[in-house]
C-alpha cells in the first residue's frame, strides 16, 4: 500500500513538472509573437526556444538587423532558410539539434575571433550540419563542435570543406569517429587557420588519424597552436610524429613555432605524485628531450601540486629545451627552493649573442 502512494506521488510530481515546463513554453511563445508583431530591430542578444517553427524563426531574422549574438534551437522543419537570413551584424550563433536548448557556451580567453561569425554546434546530426554546410560559408571564422556523436565523417567533411575561412576549430572527443583523414584535409582549404582544439578535458580523444594530424600542421602555415586532449599513447604517436614533421619557414623567412599545448600533462608523466623521483631520477625524460624541434616556448607541470620534482629534471629540461621561456611550477616550499638552487647553477647558454634566460613562475598560495 505504501508503495503505492509512493508511485502515485512520484507520477503528480512528473505530471506537475511537465505542466511548468509547458507553461514556461506557452510563455515563450507568446513573447515571441508578441516580439514578431513589435518588429523591434534593436535586439542585441536573442534565445529563441524549441518548438516553435522555421517560419517563425524566420520572421524574426527578418528584422534583426543590428543583432549580435543568437542562441537557438534549429526548428524541427528546418530547410536551411533561416541560416540565409543571418544579419552581417551577427558575431556569435549558439545552435542545437531540434528538441535540444542549453546555455551558451563560454569559450576561452582568445578563442573568439574579433571579426567575422563564430558557430557553436551541440548536440546535432548530420541534418543541421549539412544544412549549415550548405547555407555558410568564409563569414564563419571560429566553430566550435561539441557533444555531437550522430555527425558523421562526411557530414563533417563537406562542413569544414565549406567554411574557408576559420581561424579557430575546436573539435570534441564526440566526433572522434568523425575525424578521419579526409575530413581534417578539409581543413588545408583554411589558409588563416591559427589555432586548433582536439578533445577536452571533460572528455579525451581516443581515436585520431595520426598523420592527417601532422598534415594539417604543416599544410597550415599560419597554424600557430595546436591543443590536443587526447590518451597517453595516442598523444605520444603525434608529439613523435611532429618532431619529424618539416613545419617550414614562415612568411617572414624564421622558421615556423608551433606550441602544442596538452592541458593537464598527466597524461605524459608529468604529474606530481608520491613515487616522481622512482619514475625519473635524475635524468630527463624521453619525450621532452624531443620537444626543441617544435619549438617549446613554455613548460607546466600540471594543475596539481608536485612535491617530489627531481631539481636536476628541470636543469636539464631549461638546457636541452633551447627556445624554454617560462616554467610554471606548483610545488611545496622546499621543493620550489631546490629547483631555484639547481637553476641558479645552470649554464642556459646564448641566443643570438645574449645570455639565456628563463621566466621562473611560482604562484602565491
Amino acid at each position: 500500500m505504501k508503495r503505492q502512494q509512493e508511485e502515485i506521488q512520484q507520477q503528480k510530481e512528473r505530471q506537475q513538472a511537465l505542466m511548468k515546463t509547458k507553461v514556461a513554453l506557452d510563455a515563450e511563445v507568446s513573447a515571441f509573437n508578441k516580439l514578431l508583431e513589435s518588429k523591434n530591430n534593436s535586439i542585441k542578444k536573442l534565445c529563441f526556444p524549441p518548438g516553435l517553427s522555421e517560419k517563425s524563426l524566420t520572421n524574426i531574422l527578418q528584422n534583426s538587423e543590428g543583432m549580435e549574438e543568437l542562441l537557438m534551437t534549429s526548428p524541427s522543419d528546418s530547410t536551411g532558410q533561416w541560416i540565409r537570413l543571418l544579419p552581417p551584424s551577427l558575431n556569435k550563433l549558439d545552435v542545437f539539434g531540434p528538441g535540444v536548448t542549453g546555455e551558451p557556451a563560454k569559450l576561452g580567453v582568445g578563442r573568439q575571433p574579433d571579426h567575422g561569425l563564430t558557430v557553436v554546434i551541440k548536440q546535432a546530426g548530420d541534418d543541421v550540419i549539412n544544412q549549415l554546410a550548405k547555407e555558410l560559408g568564409p563569414r564563419v571564422t571560429g566553430l566550435n563542435m561539441f557533444n555531437c556523436p550522430r555527425v558523421t565523417a562526411g557530414a563533417l567533411q563537406r562542413l569544414l570543406s565549406a567554411l574557408t575561412g576559420l581561424e579557430d576549430v575546436t573539435l570534441d572527443c564526440s566526433l572522434s569517429g568523425a575525424i578521419t583523414d579526409a575530413s581534417l584535409a578539409a581543413l588545408y582549404g583554411c589558409s588563416q587557420l591559427r589555432k586548433m582544439q582536439l578533445g577536452r578535458v571533460s572528455g579525451l580523444c581516443t581515436d585520431i588519424p595520426v598523420t592527417a594530424v601532422s598534415r594539417l600542421v604543416v599544410t597550415c602555415r599560419k597554424l600557430e597552436k595546436l591543443l590536443f586532449l587526447s590518451t597517453e599513447e595516442l598523444t605520444q604517436r603525434v608529439l613523435d610524429a611532429l618532431v619529424q614533421a618539416d613545419l617550414g619557414k614562415s612568411d617572414d623567412g624564421t622558421p615556423r613555432t608551433l606550441r602544442f599545448k596538452v592541458p593537464g600533462l598527466s597524461s605524459l608523466g608529468w604529474e606530481g605524485s608520491e613515487n616522481m623521483t622512482d619514475k625519473w631520477d635524475d635524468s630527463l625524460p624521453g619525450f621532452i628531450s624531443n620537444w626543441e624541434l617544435v619549438k617549446l616556448c613554455s613548460f607546466s607541470t600540471s594543475v596539481h601540486r608536485v612535491n617530489t620534482v627531481v631539481p636536476n629534471t628541470n636543469r636539464l629540461m631549461a638546457v636541452t629545451c633551447r627556445k624554454l621561456k617560462n616554467l610554471y611550477l606548483i610545488s611545496s616550499i622546499e621543493n620550489r627552493q631546490a629547483v631555484l638552487n639547481a637553476l641558479h647553477e645552470t649554464d642556459l647558454g646564448c641566443d643570438g649573442g645574449q645570455s639565456g634566460t628563463i621566466d621562473f613562475n611560482v604562484p602565491s598560495e
